[in-house]
């Protein structure tokens, strides 16, 4: 399984939420209001908070994937307050 996990900052909650359920053909799976909503597909986790100061920003993308020749864990960028930095994440089966 393959599947992206992103996350962005937006400043208007609700109309954003219009907005990526269009752009995305659904509804979100998740929604707590004024805060927080989130998207699951086939493969892809998006999830929009309502951070109106850094509406825009990318908060986070993951890549997740099983195993592949006895790698257990790799380096993913990822952009957390602006600036850029390497975590390294664990694949679960």
């Amino acid at each position: 399984m393959k599947r992206f996990h992103i996350a962005l900052a937006v400043g208007d909650l609700d109309s954003s939420i219009e907005d990526y359920s269009t752009r995305l053909g659904q509804r979100p799976t998740v929604v707590v209001s004024n805060k927080y909503a989130m998207w699951r597909t086939g493969t892809l986790n998006f999830s929009i908070n309502q951070i109106s100061d850094r509406a825009g920003q990318l908060r986070m993308w993951v890549l997740k994937m099983k195993p592949y020749r006895g790698f257990p864990a790799i380096t993913i960028p990822t952009v957390w307050n602006g600036s850029f930095s390497h975590h390294r994440h664990r694949i679960r089966k």
